[in-house]
């Protein structure tokens, strides 16, 4: 065994610039598989701290389904599995400063309960007190942006009104207020709150803290006790979305992953190509001292797993620096400034290695099998020959595998499109691979003829050499996998910075507010210098149900073609935006995006019926984006 060591030690050390290779090759893939199980788990790191630090230790929200209804801490049955609530009341407001609009979400609770459950953390580390009145405490990363101090005053256009406030305290960006959309969270008294939005007592939703393990049975326990058609009972976490987005994130790295693995496996089965005809010599010599076949294969395949295991331990380390690089910039570039974690899974670590492994040995098999195979005589004589598979052959095996391919994402389950995709890609890379000999030869042909024409006999034999040139037909292979993986790797790779940074990214729109604004408002806007375009619109958040389905978010605008353009609404198809201005000027209209089509079990043409538990609507579905 140690003369096998050495052996295999001294041949790597002898081919530095093909081991540098192989080794760089199964690195970046590794790499790319370790960053794209990573970043999945350190989203949904960030998502649970975000959940965490708005709700602090509650488990649990009940809010009316009602938005004009409020909840009281007394409709929540008292239950040996509630530990704690804490009533909120929420509104929302404009901070305007040199024409620059701020968003602000408007909470308030009572202090004593809020503790329990969430306790605000003040810059200076003191405790609220003496918190009454037009007081108000601001997030330090809003203040800062401001130069705004403690004691300082702040206006605010509460329902078209002007609020004036003092800040009392300065918060930390954490607790109830941090947020993962723009704008900011601010910290009123109950009673002013209260009074500014004239609703004397109540909140907008309850918060309840349950005991340890005891939430699941807690959410049903509470649906059963309260009415259904007044409350709503949710998790404050929920993990099946949190998981899904994650899972949406991080297929397009893995997509990258794919490619880096395919180039590896081409580059590590050509380099054992030339290795096995290298050792040939060596193979007729442990051949010939007794060494049967499946021996050579291990100390072939020994090595191969040594150059996995090598490039997987290596690609480890690199791969926590670039998670990191990748997440810092990530979380600086995010308009929230929200911080991601570094989550690395041991599981993550151990599968990107063992898959170095399996790449490079899977790679090295073939070319090893065959070398074992040879009888000794061949081997002696160097009389080397592999089975030519007739063009015909080629061309059959070729084409049907890339008509397969491409027919395979468009005839599978949604549910299966992820590993559809999968195979249909690495079906068009096999089945390009194989067809690359013969279209090589085709054109060898033809540019035979025209380099005869234009340069002669020289540009003639030039033009033949590349004929059933093995040399040549791997060059080209090899050019074809890097040049696809390279296309892949910037197409996806904006496609994810665009994904996650930018929603708005075909969208005119530079700026919004949410909040109630009278027509006198609007105006003002409209009419502010720098001001191109302004569209109100009017937004229902978990209100109106389309055919017993609660629509998250409904917005209703009287400008359609404004709309469009503002948002970059990406229509199904060009004709449907047609559909969808000319129904828009005419009709009862609404457009849904495909998942909630999906949903409420309709296509475009159909009628769906809106209600708000008061009121029923009928409209048609004209459009889908």
């Amino acid at each position: 065994m140690k003369i096998i060591l050495k052996y295999i030690f001294t041949n790597i050390k002898e081919r530095k610039i093909r081991t540098a290779v192989m080794l760089l090759s199964i690195v970046l893939s590794t790499v790319l598989l370790f960053v794209s199980f990573s970043i999945g788990l350190s989203y949904e790191s960030a998502q649970r701290k975000m959940a965490k630090g708005m709700y602090g230790t509650a488990t649990i929200s009940v809010q009316s389904k009602n938005p004009d209804i409020l909840t009281n801490l007394e409709d929540i049955p008292d239950l040996n599995a509630i530990k704690s609530k804490v009533g909120v009341l929420e509104s929302s407001a404009i901070y305007n400063k040199g024409g620059y609009y701020e968003e602000f979400s408007l909470i308030s609770a009572d202090l004593s309960q809020l503790n329990k459950i969430n306790k605000p953390r003040l810059e200076n580390g003191d405790s609220i007190t003496d918190f009454s009145g037009d007081k108000i405490i601001l997030p330090n990363r809003f203040t800062s942006k401001y130069k705004i101090k403690k004691g300082d005053s702040i206006t605010l256009q509460i329902y078209g009104k002007s609020y004036t406030f003092q800040v009392s305290d300065i918060a930390s960006y954490d607790t109830v207020f941090l947020r993962n959309t723009r704008g900011v969270n601010a910290l009123l008294p109950k009673e002013t709150l209260s009074k500014i939005i004239n609703k004397g007592s109540g909140y907008t939703r309850v918060l309840i803290e349950s005991e340890e393990e005891m939430t699941e049975n807690l959410v049903n326990k509470l649906s059963e006790e309260l009415s259904t058609e007044k409350y709503m009972v949710s998790n404050t976490i929920n993990e099946t979305k949190i998981i899904s987005d994650a899972r949406q994130k991080t297929m397009p790295f893995f997509l990258i992953s794919f490619f880096a693995l395919t180039l590896s496996i081409f580059i590590i089965y050509s380099s054992y190509k030339v290795i096995t005809l290298e050792r040939l010599p060596f193979i007729g010599t442990f051949r010939s001292i007794g060494a049967n076949e499946k021996t050579v294969t291990r100390i072939l395949m020994l090595e191969s797993i040594l150059y996995g295991s090598i490039g997987g331990l290596i690609a480890i380390p690199i791969g926590v620096v670039v998670l990191n690089l990748m997440l810092h910039g990530l979380g600086s570039s995010l308009e929230q400034g929200i911080s991601i974690p570094v989550v690395i899974s041991p599981i993550g670590v151990i599968i990107s290695v063992i898959v170095a492994i399996i790449v490079s040995s899977f790679s090295a098999y073939i070319p090893v099998k065959k070398a074992s195979h040879l009888p000794i005589k061949n081997i002696v004589l160097g009389t080397v020959e592999e089975k030519n598979v007739s063009n015909r052959s080629i061309l059959f095996i070729g084409s049907i595998m890339f008509i397969l391919s491409i027919l395979l994402p468009r005839i599978s389950p949604e549910n299966t499109l992820y590993l559809a995709g999968g195979f249909s890609l690495l079906g068009l890379i096999v089945a390009t691979i194989v067809l690359i000999p013969l279209i090589t030869d085709i054109m060898s042909i033809v540019f035979e003829f025209v380099y005869k024409n234009i340069l002669g006999n020289e540009g003639k034999l030039a033009a033949r050499n590349m004929k059933n040139n093995k040399n040549i037909i791997q060059n080209i292979t090899l050019l074809f996998i890097s040049i696809s993986a390279v296309i892949a790797i910037s197409v996806v790779g904006n496609f994810v910075k665009t994904y996650i940074t930018d929603v708005f990214r075909d969208a005119e729109l530079q700026g919004f507010a949410d909040g109630k604004m009278n027509e006198e408002f609007i105006e003002d806007v409209r009419h502010m210098d720098g001001i191109k375009k302004i569209l109100p619109l009017y937004v229902m958040n978990n209100e109106i149900s389309g055919n017993g389905v609660t629509l998250s978010r409904l917005e209703g605008t009287d400008n359609i073609k404004l709309y469009n353009s503002m948002f970059g609404i990406n229509y199904t198809n060009f004709e449907i935006k047609k559909q969808v201005i000319e129904a828009f000027n005419d009709k009862r209209s609404v457009i849904l995006n495909e998942d909630t089509l999906k949903k409420v079990g309709l296509s475009i043409g159909d009628t769906i019926t809106l209600s708000n538990d008061k009121y029923d609507f009928s409209y048609k579905i004209v459009g889908s984006f």
